[in-house]
């Protein structure tokens, strides 16, 4: 119903984020309603009195700006839920909304009404990702919102900003222990001067460098601990302090973790020790381990059913070790990160009985070679074979090189050229044909001809300094480096196409991500010497592209899967020209997984990635 409403009654739309409109904007509306009249009425309901508008804040303005003390609005009955909907549908895609803004209105609709993220996404057309990361920039200082808010960072900008404040305190401390703080590198971000990948680069290299891989612990992370102290939680894969980084979950917490490895190290020496007798090392105050112990190795006689291990010699001790040696010497089956080492004190002998043992190892070996008459017959063959035929032909090719003989040049260049070559060839040419092939075969193997500066280098590097003519060539300074930037791309981009044949490994996905950030961060340095270079700009978008793809299937691969994916039907979901029938039956007999696998490698393919979505959701 459509009412005449006294402007002073009306209020703003409580779920609508609150907007700056420009004052020539509403002018200009003004000017128009003021010609043409209102053409589609504000919506609104009334509440306490007065009436909430649930649309048309830019109209009531216009009104405002015309002096009228009224305006018409359409009034109906309208729940919570409805009038945050026509907050969104009005307003959510309006240019003059911050991110934070926007933020703020998706936790006010999340708060009120329970909407999920994927809910909030599909109300708004948006990927849940999006809502999810515009969510966490109310996470970031209030300083860095406020940055957000006005320009200075881009919202990308700041979701990398926050890689570095949600640096673990345990991390944080580590680093300032080693002369460098994220505070530091924070304050930079602030500035705007870093791109979102800078930073991001920036918190990586703390978690790399502070944490632990959990993946490469010497201990089970399964295996619980009990109560101590300094254990944070007994179980490591239940541990609340984990941080996930990229494919890998990593431990921040290093005296926990030490304490753990040492737990864990006590342990198995325990059990050995009690299974085979040798007592555990133990170094006295101001003892050297490595100038006081001896590690056995593989190629040792000393430690067999004849050895010292069977004597039982009092100076063989138990290390913890994750390759240990000598397997002859302890059952590694049953342990298998134990080694056995002779621990013969820094001011004694050094391990004497082993020294002893070994030689008549070796001396005994020598005596049953002596002895063997085909090994004798072998030995002499060798040493005729090398008197009567390979010391006269060295001596005789070696006369011929230096006397030029065109022959012996000539079987110099056809073990490098592995062609016949002519045979009345000059030895000059020879050597021309030889000096040749030789640079040739120092050029880098991607064609070349692309990037003659690059060419330079590697023919410097291997071919001219070692000659002593390493300033044969003036350095181009002024060589085009983009062509060289664009094949680079192309190089992983057909990986990239190879990928509906062929399923990776998360390593191999994670290592072209870092290759496509390392290419990125190579072209913005370049664009700092060529301003408004558009193929620069096209290849930083075409860079981007890849590596989001890349990243949306990096969780996927991740997945530990029952089976294999059945790579045909994915083939087939990828390939698919037209959108069918044999669609959905494609999709039906594809699993969960593939159907994300295949949706990774449609992204920029909006029909099909519809049809798959809906697939997925179903």
């Amino acid at each position: 119903m459509i009412e005449e409403i006294l402007i002073i009654n009306i209020n703003r739309n409580p779920w609508q984020p609150r907007m700056r409109f420009d004052e020539g904007e509403i002018a200009e509306l003004a000017e128009k309603i003021e010609k043409q009249g209102l053409i589609q009425f504000p919506v609104g309901r009334r509440r306490n009195g007065s009436v909430e508008l649930a649309v048309g804040e830019r109209r009531l303005l216009a009104y405002k700006h015309n002096h009228m003390t009224s305006i018409p609005v359409d009034i109906r009955e309208l729940t919570d839920e409805e009038m945050a909907e026509f907050a969104m549908s009005e307003n959510m895609d309006r240019v003059d909304l911050s991110r934070i803004e926007i933020a703020n209105g998706l936790k006010k609709w999340a708060d009120d009404f329970g909407w999920s993220h994927e809910a909030i996404a599909e109300k708004l057309g948006k990927s849940r990702e999006w809502v999810t990361n515009t969510l966490r920039l109310l996470e970031l200082p209030e300083d860095v919102k406020e940055k957000v808010n006005d320009g200075t960072i881009s919202a990308r900008q700041g979701e990398a900003v926050l890689a570095i404040t949600k640096l673990p305190e345990s991390v944080v401390e580590r680093a300032k222990e080693n002369g460098y703080d994220p505070n530091d590198d924070l304050e930079k971000a602030k500035t705007g001067e870093w791109t979102s990948d800078k930073i991001r680069d920036e918190a990586n290299w703390y978690v790399r460098q502070y944490t632990e891989k959990t993946a490469d612990a010497i201990f089970p992370t399964s295996v619980a601990f009990g109560d101590a102290e300094n254990f944070l939680c007994p179980t490591c894969d239940l541990c609340e302090h984990r941080i996930k980084h990229g494919s890998e979950m990593r431990c921040p917490e290093k005296e926990c973790w030490d304490a753990k490895s040492a737990a864990w190290e006590n342990i198995v020496l325990e059990e050995a020790s009690a299974a085979s007798g040798i007592p555990i090392l133990e170094l006295e105050e101001g003892e050297n381990r490595w100038q006081s112990v001896l590690s056995f190795t593989h190629s040792d006689y000393t430690l067999g059913e004849d050895g010292i291990f069977a004597e039982g010699c009092e100076n063989l001790r138990l290390v913890f070790d994750d390759q240990p040696q000598a397997p002859e010497a302890l059952d590694l089956e049953k342990h298998p990160q134990v080694a056995i080492v002779c621990h013969h004190g820094t001011e004694g002998p050094r391990c004497p009985c082993s020294r002893k043992r070994n030689q008549e190892a070796q001396k005994v070996a020598k005596e049953k070679e002596l002895q063997d008459p085909e090994k004798q017959a072998h030995k002499e063959r060798k040493q005729q074979l090398e008197a009567q035929v390979v010391t006269p032909a060295v001596e005789a090719l070696d006369e011929a090189i230096a006397e030029l003989t065109p022959a012996a040049w000539l079987m110099v260049y056809r073990k490098i050229a592995h062609t016949s070559g002519g045979e009345k060839w000059t030895v000059e040419q020879i050597r021309q044909r030889i000096a040749r092939k030789l640079v040739e075969k120092a050029l880098p193997y991607w064609e070349p001809e692309n990037n003659l500066p690059a060419a330079q280098t590697e023919i410097v590097k291997k071919i001219l300094e070692p000659i002593g003519r390493g300033e044969l060539f003036e350095t181009d300074e002024e060589a085009d480096p983009v062509p060289q930037l664009e094949k680079r791309l192309e190089r992983i981009r057909g990986w990239v196409d190879s990928l509906s044949l062929d399923y990776p490994t998360p390593d191999v996905v994670q290592g072209n991500i870092v290759n496509l950030d390392t290419l990125l961060w190579d072209v913005e340095q370049i664009a700092l010497d060529h301003p408004g270079d558009k193929r620069i700009d096209a290849l930083c978008l075409d860079i981007d592209f890849e590596r989001e793809k890349l990243r949306a299937l990096l969780p996927v691969v991740e997945i530990e899967l029952a089976e294999p994916l059945d790579m045909e039907t994915v083939c087939a979901l990828v390939g698919l020209e037209l959108i069918d029938d044999s669609l959905e039956e494609l999709i039906q007999e594809a699993g969960h997984e593939e159907i994300k696998y295949a949706l990774a490698l449609l992204t920029g393919d909006e029909e099909r990635t519809e049809v798959l979505q809906k697939a997925l959701s179903a």
